[in-house]
């Protein structure tokens, strides 16, 4: 199931996060906020990804992948990137204790 990573919900929390990063310059906030969902949505799993002309999409997850890259042509393969993402909860602890306990309510 192929995804676009810009065009899935962002999550209140993640709308939450990047409101308290003063450092976030509105050039670089949709690159933050896409790390934040790749996180959120798949993160601590091995993802296979590539860059269109729409943004990131997922071209597959987790145990699919190897099935996936099977199937397709090397050219396709040389346009992807295998990764795992962070896991989300680690993503917060990352957060600095003020964000934090803001989150935390």
């Amino acid at each position: 199931m192929r995804r676009i990573v810009e065009q899935m919900e962002t999550p209140d929390l993640i709308r939450e996060i990047l409101g308290l990063l003063p450092d976030v310059t509105p050039e670089r906030l949709p690159r933050v906020e896409r790390m934040f969902k790749l996180s959120y949505y798949f993160g601590g799993q091995i993802v296979l990804t590539r860059e269109t002309p729409a943004g990131l999409e997922v071209v597959a997850e987790g145990p699919e992948v190897t099935t996936v890259l099977a199937q397709l042509t090397q050219e396709e393969v040389d346009q992807c990137l295998l990764s795992i993402p962070d896991e989300f909860d680690d993503l917060l602890i990352a957060l600095p204790p003020r964000h934090a306990a803001t989150l935390a309510g």
